[in-house]
């Protein structure tokens, strides 16, 4: 009986310590920020949008504002002009290019505005690693419902990954089709 009831305890401790942590009041008031939170958001991410098929043409004036008023024609140009934690809307649209996200852009966010209606498409001659989308050393990068598809331009080894994600970096991969990873025409390289 002694057992049990340590065990009980045991067991009900955390319990406890759970609910009191969780129950206490954490907030501040609607509409105020505290000094230290002012300070960290006085740089407020921005939302950069993506169009290949502006309806207005060239020049584009970034940040953009909408898929009707972009401010970049390739996806890899919002990336490269990305900052921490910006978010990249990219418009419906076929987009043949690589995009890299590389070391020192973190929690950036790359999202279809339409259901996998934004497609990148491996362009006919890739460079090392062969990826079409990759997460080079940024950290907590999302990529959201996007198409992603080969097939690479050439025979063997023309195309290796749909998305990498190396160097330490980090990624949340949700909603993508990621279609066609692989040579064209079939060959017997086993990669993809």
């Amino acid at each position: 009986m002694q057992t049990l009831r340590r065990t009980v305890a045991i067991l009900t401790f955390p319990a406890i310590a759970y609910l009191g942590a969780s129950c206490e009041r954490t907030d501040t008031p609607t509409g105020a920020r505290s000094p230290a939170r002012a300070l960290l958001l006085s740089n407020d991410p921005t939302t950069r949008w993506v169009n290949d098929d502006d309806p207005n043409g060239p020049p584009y004036s970034p940040p953009g504002t909408s898929c009707n008023n972009p401010g970049y024609q390739t996806v890899q140009d919002a990336v490269d002009h990305a900052a921490d934690g910006d978010r990249i809307n990219v418009c419906p649209g076929t987009y043949i290019e690589q995009v890299t996200i590389p070391s020192g852009t973190d929690n950036i966010q790359l999202r279809s505005v339409g259901h996998w209606q934004a497609v990148i498409q491996a362009p006919p001659i890739m460079t090392d690693p062969k990826a079409i989308v990759r997460v080079n050393g940024a950290h907590n990068v999302t990529i959201l419902a996007f198409t992603i598809t080969g097939p690479g331009g050439s025979g063997c080894n023309s195309l290796r990954y749909g998305v990498r994600v190396d160097e330490t970096g980090s990624a949340d991969i949700l909603g993508n089709h990621i279609t066609q990873i692989r040579d064209n025409p079939f060959s017997g390289c086993q990669n993809g």
